[in-house]
């Protein structure tokens, strides 16, 4: 088996709305050849009943992403229409039932993803308006992201979660995080808190 020779996806212009799951899905496995990158811009993701976007990356994958000028609103079902349909919080417990929002980010072992972008609209998602999770105490999350301009508002938990990042880098300039119903923005790792043995392979770098 060897890796992909796939090392680049522009997907610019599109409109997900409405759909049963997520707008769009994108997973990235053992890509530690070359990172996988991509280019999301433009791209309208609105009224889906999970996730308007979600990244599942996992067992040694790097991945770039540009992510600029983006709308990304009301996603994750209405209160009351789905099992679990109030989005997904950190001390929900190892279950994670009734995952939903606007980005969704799962990293399952050593990862490293890159971010970078501006001017995109995450706003009124139940659920959180963008989560990155590392839920495991093998897991290794580096994440760099670089935002502007952006706003993650009116959404029914956070405006921006992380549960478990490991190292990395965020540069966070003019963005607004406000009237969410909880946190604007939170850090947290509830599974190393509650590991006795403390096996987190990365201590939190922020």
């Amino acid at each position: 088996r060897e890796d992909a020779s796939v090392n680049r996806i522009v997907i610019s212009k599109n409109h997900a709305t409405n759909n049963g799951s997520d707008g769009i899905s994108l997973a990235a496995t053992n890509t530690s050849r070359n990172q996988l990158d991509f280019t999301f811009t433009e791209n309208v993701l609105n009224d889906n009943d999970t996730y308007g976007l979600r990244l599942d990356i996992s067992t040694d994958a790097r991945i770039g992403m540009v992510f600029s000028q983006n709308t990304v609103t009301g996603n994750g079902s209405a209160p009351g229409t789905l099992p679990g349909d109030k989005g997904y919080h950190p001390t929900d417990g190892t279950a994670n039932a009734g995952k939903a929002g606007g980005i969704g980010v799962f990293a399952f072992q050593q990862t490293a993803i890159k971010i970078t972008g501006t001017n995109n609209i995450i706003n009124g998602n139940i659920g959180d308006g963008f989560s990155v999770d590392a839920l495991n105490y093998f897991d290794s999350l580096k994440l760099d992201m670089n935002l502007s301009n952006t706003t993650f508002n009116n959404n029914t938990l956070t405006g921006f979660r992380s549960n478990g990042i490991s190292f990395g880098s965020l540069i966070w300039t003019t963005n607004e995080f406000s009237s969410n119903g909880e946190d604007g923005v939170r850090f947290v790792a509830t599974d190393d808190k509650n590991d006795f043995y403390e096996r987190r392979v990365g201590g939190s770098d922020i």
